[in-house]
């Protein structure tokens, strides 16, 4: 299950992939409820799907099946560094989802930058330095009182040092700068 749900990952955009992607988290979840390298895979898919979501109620519920995975992976794993950046990534769309106030007030900021930190601290490069790409925006998203452009613009600075093929970060990058 595990090469192939990475081998459909490179064509996660095409239909016919996200359809053989669920079947394939569906089946390997089943066969294997705690396999480790399943489960934050079956994450990572469900966070990518909630980032390129719109309707707010179906963001939201997709983060949340990826936030789970990436919990069930951890107990699988305590100190799995994937399932921790996920984790992070998942809380963040369920985040953007509810609206970032209402989640700060349901405590998940702790929760989302201790996940954060230790995936950047353990595997810095993983997925193009995603986690500084995640940081700097966690900065650029927070309400104005607590928002910080200047770590901001430091988070990603630091994923394009890493990884200046990663193109998110230039845009992020430019929003932070305007």
């Amino acid at each position: 299950y595990v090469a192939r749900l990475d081998e459909l990952w490179k064509t996660r955009d095409e239909e016919a992939s996200v359809k053989a992607i669920n079947d394939a988290i569906r089946e390997g979840v089943r066969a294997f409820p705690t396999d480790y390298q399943i489960l934050w895979r079956a994450s990572r898919f469900r966070w990518w799907e909630a980032d390129g979501e719109a309707a707010e109620k179906r963001k939201r519920m997709v983060a949340k099946e990826g936030w789970n995975y990436a919990n069930r992976a951890l107990e699988a794993k305590a100190g799995g560094t994937e399932a921790k950046y996920y984790l992070a990534l998942s809380i963040g769309a369920y985040s953007q989802a509810v609206g970032v106030l209402k989640a700060i007030s349901e405590g998940l900021e702790g929760t989302f930058v201790e996940a954060l930190d230790y995936a950047i601290a353990h595997d810095e490069g993983f997925d193009r330095a995603g986690g500084h790409t995640a940081k700097g925006r966690y900065w650029w998203e927070l309400p104005w009182i607590k928002r910080d452009l200047k770590k901001s613009k430091a988070e990603i600075e630091k994923g394009l040092a890493l990884h200046p093929e990663h193109l998110r970060n230039y845009y992020y990058l430019a929003q932070t700068l305007e």
